[in-house]
């Protein structure tokens, strides 16, 4: 919404600082119980001005199995841990393709990593995603999975990570 179509997004250091703060501060949020940032891999200039402008209560690692991923959200972990946010849990996505016609699993990627890594960090690892590729086609629709397909293997899972990410941190007054 804030860049033309097919222009390129250049903000880093100040100007990016300044727009998560308006964003933060002048948007009426209304009641809010979360807000939820999905962020890009790394540790680079919004993860920092995120943290300066808001206080975090935790963060989730998403990751998908293959190293490199799990590399990219070790070094996020560690940038947590270094701000002093709490890491609330890993989800593995893309954990495997559930078959359309046995729906039995097939591993996309080497299997375990992301079970490995939550034992390494000593976080619990909240959830596996299956691929699926209607989760693309639900984007594109502007749909949610869950919502679209709520009785598919990822709506199911989706839900089971909400649900224990809820009871282990009930909405408490910031």
């Amino acid at each position: 919404f804030m860049v033309p179509e097919g222009e390129a997004l250049m903000w880093r250091g100040a100007i990016l600082h300044k727009l998560i703060h308006d964003f933060i501060h002048d948007v009426d949020w209304g009641e809010c119980d979360y807000l939820i940032v999905d962020l890009p891999p790394g540790t680079g200039d919004v993860p920092l001005s995120l943290h300066q402008a808001i206080p975090f209560r935790g963060a989730l690692l998403v990751t998908t199995p293959q190293a490199v991923a799990l590399a990219d959200a070790t070094r996020a972990a560690a940038l947590c841990r270094e701000l002093g946010i709490p890491l609330l849990g890993l989800i593995e996505n893309m954990s495997s393709l559930v078959c359309p016609h046995c729906q039995g699993h097939v591993d996309l990627f080497t299997p375990g990593g992301a079970q490995d890594l939550s034992g390494q960090l000593g976080i619990p690892l909240l959830g596996r995603i299956p691929f699926d590729p209607q989760i693309g086609l639900c984007g594109d629709l502007g749909v949610p999975p869950v919502l679209s397909r709520p009785d598919s293997p990822m709506a199911t899972t989706f839900r089971e990570i909400v649900l224990r990410l809820t009871r282990q941190f009930p909405v408490v007054a910031a």
